[in-house]
């Protein structure tokens, strides 16, 4: 959705007040002023075992930096339709969808939201949204979505490029 360590969803500014105020009274928990971590220093806080978890959706997210990841003592958990094609491995492989399989919308690099229509369903039974709010849910921030369409409704209301995806 456009995140970033100083960017809320929608590349909606961190620092500022009146974007953070949307975020938290929707998700009902306070957050931090200040920009969070790139990925750069993410690897290097797992690395120093300052990071004790770790999860990644798409195989592709860790790319090179598997085996900085999976190597090291941080609980690593990778959402994705595939295993890597090699070692090192994740500590624990959840079923994630593919894109053909997912409904939803798709951000591209420069910001442009597209509509996903799935063409069979994922195997696995999950979509990705339902696998990260179950897991979410199970650490203690509970996400009471029923279906996509309250995801989607509770984005169309915090960022307005949501209301009207291409597609």
């Amino acid at each position: 959705m456009g995140g970033g360590p100083g960017h809320l969803p929608g590349q909606l500014p961190l620092a500022e007040r009146a974007c953070r105020g949307k975020f938290e009274l929707a998700w009902q928990k306070p957050l931090p002023a200040s920009a969070g971590q790139n990925a750069w220093s993410i690897i290097e806080e797992v690395e120093k075992g300052n990071i004790e978890g770790i999860v990644l959706i798409g195989n592709g997210a860790a790319g090179e930096y598997s085996n900085a990841i999976y190597n090291s003592n941080a609980f690593s958990v990778l959402i994705d339709a595939d295993l890597p094609d090699h070692p090192p491995y994740p500590l624990v492989m959840l079923p994630g969808a593919y894109p053909e399989e997912s409904a939803g919308t798709y951000t591209n690099c420069e910001g442009r939201v597209q509509r996903l229509r799935p063409a069979f369903p994922p195997p696995a039974g999950k979509s990705n949204w339902e696998i990260i709010a179950e897991l979410s849910s199970s650490l203690g921030y509970h996400m009471h979505y029923s279906s996509l369409e309250d995801v989607e409704a509770e984005m169309a209301g915090i960022v307005p490029e949501y209301t009207k995806p291409a597609g």
